[in-house]
C-alpha cells in the first residue's frame, strides 16, 4: 500500500529506509491499539530523500480494526508520532482549508523543529481510507515544500490504499 519512488513527482528521489511492525504493539493499553493488534496487520513506512531541492518525505500506513479506530488515530495520533532523539518541536500550526481529493477530514499541520544548530520544517497530512490511517510528512531545512506539491502525494497514497481495500475487502 505504500508509495514507491515511481509514485513520487520529479526526479532524484532515493529510498532511504523501509520498516514495519505489528499494528498496536507499542500501545496495547489503548482499546483501538489492542483491536488493531488482534487483526494481525502491520504498520509500514518508507522514507525518501530528494537532493534537488533538498528535502525528505515520510510515508506511513496504519491499518486499524475499524474505520472509527482509524479516524481516532488520525485525530489523536499526531502527539504519539515518533520523533528523532534530540529533536525539539518549536512550533506547530494546524492548517485549515486544504482539501485532499478522496480523503474525508484530513488533519493537516506544519511544525518547525530544532536539532542542535539546525532548524527544520515538517508539512504533514494525516488521513484515512476506510480502516487504514496514513501519514505523509515532508521535511526540509528551509521552506522546501508547498501544499500544492504535498497534496498530490497524499492523494496518490490514498488511491493506493483505496485500491488495496477494494481488492482485499479490508473494511
Amino acid at each position: 500500500m505504500l508509495l514507491t519512488i515511481a509514485d513520487l513527482p520529479g526526479v532524484g528521489w532515493q529510498q532511504l529506509s523501509e520498516s514495519g511492525w505489528r499494528t498496536g504493539i507499542t500501545s496495547l493499553r489503548r482499546p483501538a491499539s489492542r483491536r488493531a493488534y488482534e487483526t494481525g496487520a502491520f504498520i509500514a513506512l518508507r522514507r525518501f530523500r530528494q537532493e534537488d531541492p533538498r528535502r525528505g518525505l515520510f510515508c506511513e500506513v496504519l491499518p486499524m480494526a475499524t474505520s472509527d479506530d482509524a479516524e481516532y488515530q488520525v485525530r489523536n495520533g499526531r502527539s504519539g508520532l515518533v520523533r528523532n532523539p534530540g529533536v525539539v518541536r518549536l512550533d506547530e500550526r494546524v492548517v485549515k482549508g486544504i482539501e485532499v481529493p478522496g480523503v474525508e477530514n484530513p488533519l493537516i499541520w506544519e511544525d518547525t523543529y530544532a536539532q542542535r544548530d539546525l532548524r527544520g520544517y515538517h508539512w504533514n497530512i494525516f488521513g484515512r481510507i476506510e480502516t487504514v490511517a496514513f501519514l505523509i510528512s515532508g521535511s526540509a531545512i528551509d521552506e522546501g515544500w508547498s501544499w500544492s506539491e504535498l497534496v498530490p502525494i497524499a492523494t496518490a497514497q490514498a488511491m493506493k490504499i483505496e485500491a488495496k481495500v477494494a481488492v482485499d475487502g479490508m473494511d
